[in-house]
């Protein structure tokens, strides 16, 4: 507003979208945050939620103190703001929100066309990681012509390459006159009787090493791939056609895969699809801002929900003090007495109880469906974490 020469009309924003300050007292950072800013800044994420909503310009207009020769001005900066929220953060439109309050989980998927009537469908529900991978999707073909118009079509491409062995650091050499390194000691694999990999490794270096090779072959983030064959032309001049070992109807190979996506129908008939991930491998992440542990409590048949971590309205994450109510004073009937019985107990202020209750939907097969419905101890404290205060029923 400064560069628009409309400085004057910060008070009036201020005043119209201000900071609400914290209901903690006991958030020294919080508190001080506030005294700095409430009452001189603006809540800039009110005012982006009133351009959008145009509430920001029918105040304007209706505002007194503003005249009709900075209107143009007073819209230039909401939509400059708008713009730069937009750039800088991505946000869910209505209806796409992924995040399934109720199962502490993300359920999302994606759609690629086969051709005209078929579409492949790539599911990752149930998603409670924080990396995502190509090995958290699962696959279905669909037979249907919805939701076609916004897919593009498949691309074939053919690619020639000159293979080169699989070979990693310190393997053996296929040839028995040839000398080695003895870093690698194949008879000291401690390998338990499930440690397949282990085994499959050893083997391959000492049997098969030099029957193995390796076709570079890239792919563009957020492609889904499916090989059809590879044709071998030998010294002689030879053309060999090698199909994907699924398609081999003699062997069940397709029992056993490495980096397929695992068939949602029937996990046991894999096709050779591989979706590329538009994913970072590596992440510069920040320290916690908020954190929850669930926590099963057997003997009281219920779940504690421990506040570790909450967001406090400075941006960084704060510490919750394990603070125990004390109980009333208890005076007993006989000072002599040497022994005393509580009849209750009490635990730290963020400990937030989740009792079991039955669903009210009853199951198709019978079964009682089960669900944590937020609770309160006596003299108990609310929970201050977002992710508590969002649901108060988590499904099992």
């Amino acid at each position: 507003m400064k560069a628009k020469k409309i400085k004057k009309y910060i008070p009036l924003v201020t005043e119209k979208f201000p900071l609400n300050a914290p209901d903690d007292e006991g958030d020294l950072e919080d508190n001080y945050f506030a005294r700095a800013l409430v009452g001189f800044q603006c809540d800039g994420y009110k005012v982006y939620e009133a351009v959008l909503n145009f509430e920001f310009k029918i105040w304007y207009e209706q505002e007194p103190a503003i005249t009709n020769n900075h209107f143009d001005e007073l819209e230039t900066a909401g939509n400059e703001l708008v713009n730069w929220f937009q750039t800088l953060y991505e946000q869910p439109l209505e209806g796409e929100q992924a995040w399934q309050s109720e199962n502490l989980e993300y359920n999302f998927k994606l759609e690629s066309k086969i051709n005209s009537s078929k579409k492949r469908v790539l599911f990752a529900d149930q998603y409670a990681s924080g990396h995502l991978d190509w090995k958290d999707f699962d696959q279905i073909e669909v037979n249907s012509r919805a939701g076609m118009d916004g897919l593009e079509d498949s691309e074939k491409v053919v690619q020639t390459f000159i293979p080169s062995l699989l070979k990693y650091s310190i393997m053996p050499h296929p040839r028995l006159w040839q000398m080695e390194y003895s870093l690698t000691d194949f008879g000291k694999i401690n390998a338990s009787s499930t440690s397949i990999m282990n085994l499959l490794l050893a083997e391959y270096g000492l049997n098969y090493s030099n029957d193995w090779f390796v076709l570079p072959y890239e792919m563009q983030l957020n492609t889904l791939c499916e090989i059809k064959g590879i044709c071998v032309t030998d010294v002689f001049g030879l053309n060999f056609h090698i199909q994907p070992t699924i398609e081999d109807p003699e062997m069940n190979w397709q029992e056993f895969a490495f980096f397929h996506q695992t068939e949602r129908d029937n996990a046991t008939q894999n096709k050779s699809m591989f979706y590329m991930v538009p994913a970072v491998g590596k992440m510069q992440e920040s320290e916690d801002i908020e954190k929850v542990n669930f926590i099963r409590d057997e003997m009281s048949n219920l779940v504690w929900a421990i506040e570790q971590v909450v967001p406090p309205a400075a941006g960084k994450g704060r510490l919750t003090k394990q603070v125990t109510p004390s109980l009333a004073d208890f005076e007993p009937a006989d000072d002599e007495s040497k022994i005393r019985y509580v009849s209750g107990n009490t635990v730290p202020k963020n400990w937030i109880p989740f009792i079991p209750v039955h669903k009210k939907n009853a199951n198709p097969n019978g079964f009682k469906e089960i669900k944590l419905q937020r609770a309160r101890m006596p003299q108990g404290a609310v929970p201050i974490s977002k992710l508590l205060n969002e649901n108060n029923r988590f499904s099992l």
